[in-house]
């Protein structure tokens, strides 16, 4: 199973994922805000199958979350890029 451009996902949806999707291989959330931590790892820790996971400008998965999920599930291609923005002159 692949949930793709998924953009209103909340945190109570990623547990339910996390809970009844096992077989989840393919899961793209880019662009949410609404997700915390504690919700991403869930699905990381549960979802045994999950080969991708788009966290792409999700704002509460900072870059040291990003690095330690890489360490603890590299099995799982996890992509994150973040906006950057240009300092003012």
């Amino acid at each position: 199973m692949c949930l793709v451009s998924y953009r209103t996902v909340s945190d109570d949806d990623l547990i339910a994922i996390s809970e009844n999707c096992f077989y989840l291989e393919q899961l793209d959330i880019l662009g949410n805000s609404d997700i915390s931590k504690k919700s991403a790892e869930m699905v990381l820790m549960e979802c045994k199958h999950l080969k991708f996971f788009d966290v792409s400008f999700c704002s509460d998965l900072d870059d040291e979350w990003y690095r330690g999920a890489k360490q603890r599930y590299p099995h799982v291609d996890l992509k994150k890029s973040a906006q950057h923005v240009q300092p003012r002159d």
